[in-house]
Formats: structure tokens, C-alpha cells, sequence
């Protein structure tokens, strides 16, 4: 009897990993990210628009309807409804500015490199005067040496500024202030 029992104990152990390899690849492995119940323009061929779409590992898993792609997700799923809206999946900005853009971004991180880079703004000044007061606030913030770093929108004064006037406001510190030019 315990060889009976055996040999079916040992059925059931090798016949349970060949079913599993019957389950399509998609669902071995739950989606990372679901967007659902909006537009998701594929831009293939057709132009297609689908009502979801399901991403793994940073790669398109599925494209579908809401309902069919919703069942690629797991308990850690992250769900997004879409409410509507639409998606563009894998647009790329190719109209970047990248040191402006980094300055943007981390521009209140570099705060936080002890003696490197004190302060850090993005001034709406119109003339020469208020962008050099707004200088001055920062370099009053700063300890001495530390670099000051400002971007203005409308940059036509820069022209009007003199390394004279920025050593007057500035006379302990380094001060870059570049142009944010408005596209568009």
C-alpha cells in the first residue's frame, strides 16, 4: 500500500510542472504597470488605438482592452485608470535642453553638497535690476565661496549685466546665471 501511495505522491509531483508549462508567458509573470479604460495610441501601421496597455521589466507586454490586458495584473500590479485620457507609449522629448533640464530637476539637490552649491533659483525678473536683486537674496543665504546658481525666463538683460556689477553683488562667491529661453 505505501508503494501505491508513493508511486501516486511521485505522479502528482512530476505531472504539476509540465501543466505549468501550458500557461502563455504573459501570465507567468504578473505586468510591472497597467494603464486601462483610456486611449493608448500605438502608433503602428493602422494608427490603432487600443483601451490599455500592460509593461514589464520596461517593455510592452500587452495591448488591448481594458479587460483583457487588466488580467495580466497581480497583487503588486500598479493600476492606472486612465480615466479617458490618452497614452503615447515610448514618446521620447527630443527637443530637451539638457543642462537647463538638469538644473531644473536638481537644481534644489544640489543644496544638499555641503560647500559646493548654495543656492539655486529660477528668477522671473524683467530687467537688470530685480535679476540682480534677486542675486543679491541669494548670496546673502550663502556662505562664502559657495557657487550661486540662477536661470531667468526672459533673458534679454543679460546682455546689460558686467562681470564689474555681478563681483559687486557677488564679491565671495561664484554666480552663474544662464538664459531660460521661452519655445514657442
Amino acid at each position: 500500500m505505501k508503494r501505491v501511495i508513493s508511486i501516486c505522491l511521485l505522479s502528482v509531483l512530476y505531472a504539476a510542472p509540465a501543466s505549468a508549462q501550458d500557461l502563455p508567458p504573459e501570465v507567468l509573470h504578473y505586468a510591472d504597470i497597467v494603464f486601462y479604460n483610456g486611449s493608448v495610441i500605438t502608433v503602428d501601421e493602422k494608427f490603432s488605438i487600443a483601451q490599455a496597455i500592460a509593461v514589464r521589466d520596461g517593455k510592452v507586454l500587452k495591448v488591448g482592452n481594458s479587460d483583457s490586458v487588466l488580467k495580466l495584473a497581480g497583487p503588486k500590479t500598479r493600476k492606472i485608470n486612465l480615466k479617458g485620457r490618452s497614452v503615447i507609449p515610448g514618446l521620447i522629448d527630443s527637443h530637451n535642453h539638457a543642462q537647463a533640464s538638469a538644473a531644473d530637476r536638481y537644481g534644489k539637490e544640489l543644496l544638499e553638497i555641503p560647500g559646493k552649491f548654495a543656492r539655486y533659483k529660477i528668477s522671473e525678473a524683467r530687467n537688470w535690476a530685480s535679476g540682480k536683486e534677486d542675486i543679491r537674496g541669494l548670496v546673502r543665504k550663502a556662505k562664502r565661496g559657495e557657487w550661486v546658481i540662477g536661470s531667468i525666463w526672459r533673458g534679454t538683460f543679460l546682455t546689460q549685466m558686467t562681470k564689474k556689477e555681478l563681483d559687486e553683488v557677488a564679491p565671495d562667491n561664484p554666480v552663474v546665471v544662464y538664459e531660460r529661453p521661452s519655445v514657442g
